[in-house]
């Protein structure tokens, strides 16, 4: 069987579309502010070249048979040039990497696009090296396109799909040149992020793009901290493709590639150059530019679902994210993985960052069960105004009768209509029921938000040192079980 591996590597922090609900929104909002606000919180040119990363990958881990490649950031297709000399733009940054990266003959590339880039770009993508290519997804951001101006949501829709119909047309020509490898397939699907309130859209949009033969994905909605911002919301899971559902003891990002072969690399934020095993424990499992690497990890998921990086049987210190770095070095200096004496131990920053994103998929749940409640509440008008006119049709049948106690077909009406009536007023009861427990599911979720707010709090005002461990095991426990009782 041959070894394979999962890296993801960054490109340039920069989106042509910047939606305010991104995991880069931060980034988006400095750059808003300007290219000063924006330099004192990311870089703008890589930390190492993509010659250095090749160097390093090839030192560390350079034995596996197969590299599976993502390219991860900002948006690939974006033509973002940089106003300073020497700093490269998107389009070099993508395409070196690509190049380097493929030389070893060993590496394929996935890619994800929102769709909306220069046609140029992917063109020059597949016609180059789309022999590399293993798969791209574009993303349709609805939940940004449509709090666009009517033009301009028209105008960025004609250009997603034109994207769409010139990217298929040119994974056909590669598929089909002779230089290709055999039995070479680029996958492409369209992907969209889960928003309770578009879940009928969503559903039609599934049902439009399967019929023109293309695959489409919904995928949970990720906050600012890069965790699952709908966790909570059960309802829903049935929406999402299988690869973005990560439950069970272990976890990896791509499925094929096996427990501890995930690497991630950052190049362009506050900790540029550390290496990674999963964006929810962002401990450093090595630095490209500090040429270092502890291989041998596997990511664990606890029942509480926090993230650790374990060797063997334990897991390792979380090193929590600083707000500053050094004015003499672009790169954080940061400790590497330390083994835990206790298994059990929980981080101050994880518990906080779960608490926080509890809250987001809390309030998201409060949100859909209000569309709920109105959508029931309007139901239920309909039903007692359709009871209302059934009941004047009784009154009406029944006075006809009393003239005319004979009149079969007036007697047939009647019955008709007061079955009609005693379903409605059945559907008017269960409505009843059902808003009923709705009111009480929103004041619990409201119940369960204040909660997590005041435990927050509680929790944040633990001293936070390096590494920031809540070393008072019961005193853990406690938190959690009066917490995870609510929230569970």
């Amino acid at each position: 069987m041959s070894k394979k591996i999962f890296m993801e590597v960054p490109i340039p922090i920069r989106c042509n579309l910047k939606c305010r609900k991104c995991f880069h929104a931060p980034a988006w909002a400095a750059e808003s502010k300007g290219e000063k606000e924006y330099l004192e919180k990311y870089h703008e040119k890589a930390v190492f070249t993509p010659q250095e990363l090749v160097a390093w990958r090839d030192k560390f881990i350079g034995d596996y048979d197969e590299y599976l490649v993502e390219l991860q950031g900002g948006e690939c297709s974006y033509d973002w040039k940089s106003e300073t000399p020497g700093v490269p733009g998107m389009y070099e940054v993508v395409f070196s990497l690509i190049e380097e990266l493929g030389k070893n003959g060993k590496t394929k590339f996935q890619l994800q696009s929102n769709g909306l880039g220069n046609g140029e770009f992917y063109h020059k993508l597949f016609i180059k090296y789309g022999h590399m290519i293993d798969r791209i997804g574009f993303t349709y951001h609805r939940d940004e396109l449509t709090e666009r101006s009517e033009n301009e949501c028209k105008r960025l829709n004609e250009t997603f799909n034109t994207n769409v119909d010139s990217v298929l047309k040119l994974i056909k020509t590669v598929e089909e040149m002779p230089s290709s490898p055999t039995n070479h397939h680029i996958h492409f699907y369209v992907k969209e992020i889960l928003f309770p309130k578009y879940r009928d859209e969503l559903r039609e949009a599934k049902k439009y793009w399967e019929n023109k033969g293309i695959e489409y994905r919904v995928q949970p909605y990720r906050s600012a901290s890069g965790r699952d911002g709908y966790k909570n919301a059960i309802d829903d899971r049935r929406l999402l493709h299988p690869e973005y559902v990560h439950a069970g003891e272990t976890c990896s990002c791509r499925e094929l590639y096996g427990i501890g072969t995930n690497v991630i690399i950052r190049g362009y934020d506050y900790f540029a150059g550390d290496v990674l095993a999963c964006w929810h424990n962002q401990l450093p499992v090595g630095s490209v530019t500090e040429s270092w690497y502890k291989g041998g990890y596997y990511v664990s998921r606890d029942a509480y679902d926090v993230i650790s990086i374990k060797y063997g049987d334990k897991p390792v210190t979380y090193i929590p994210p600083t707000n500053k770095r050094p004015d003499d070095s672009p790169v954080v200096k940061r400790k590497g993985p330390e083994i835990m004496e206790n298994p059990n131990e929980l981080t101050v920053d994880q518990f906080l960052n779960d608490i926080v994103d509890d809250l987001d998929g809390l309030r998201n749940q409060q949100y859909t069960v209000r569309l709920e409640l109105e959508k029931a509440e309007k139901h239920i008008q309909s039903v007692i105004d359709r009871i209302k006119i059934l009941n004047g049709k009784v009154e009406g049948f029944e006075t006809v009768l009393k003239r005319n106690p004979g009149d079969h077909e007036t007697s047939k009406d009647l019955v008709k209509t007061r079955d009609e009536m005693d379903s409605a007023i059945s559907t008017h009861n269960q409505l009843m029921s059902n808003i009923d427990n709705m009111r009480l599911r929103g004041s619990f979720i409201s119940g369960s938000i204040d909660l997590a707010e005041r435990i927050m709090k509680r929790v944040d005002s633990v001293t936070i040192g390096e590494p920031s461990i809540i070393n008072s095991l019961d005193k853990k426990n406690i938190l959690l079980d009066e917490y995870k009782k609510v929230i569970g």
